[in-house]
C-alpha cells in the first residue's frame, strides 16, 4: 500500500493532468474530444480512488492515535 506521500503526490500529478487537458480544450474554445474525454475520466476515477486511500488513512491514524500505551495482540500503539 502506498504511504501518504505517494498518495497525495499521485492524485497531485493527475489533478494537473486533468487541468491540462481541460484548460487546452478550453483555450481552443472547445469541448473535450473523446480521446481527451476518456482520459480524464480515468483519471477522475483514479483520484477517487486515492482520495478514499488518503481518507483511510487519515481515518486510522486518528484510531491510533488514541490507543497511545495500548498492546494488542503483540503491536504496541505508540505515536
Amino acid at each position: 500500500m502506498k504511504n501518504k506521500k505517494q498518495i497525495l503526490e499521485e492524485r497531485a500529478n493527475l489533478v494537473h493532468q486533468m487541468r491540462s487537458i481541460v484548460t487546452k480544450a478550453t483555450t481552443q474554445d472547445r469541448d473535450l474530444n473523446s480521446e481527451e474525454r476518456a482520459s480524464y475520466e480515468k483519471m477522475e476515477l483514479r483520484v477517487d480512488q486515492l482520495t478514499k486511500m488518503k481518507d483511510q488513512n487519515e481515518k486510522i491514524d486518528k484510531l491510533e492515535n488514541g490507543l497511545d500505551g495500548v498492546e494488542f495482540r503483540g503491536v504496541n500503539f505508540e505515536s
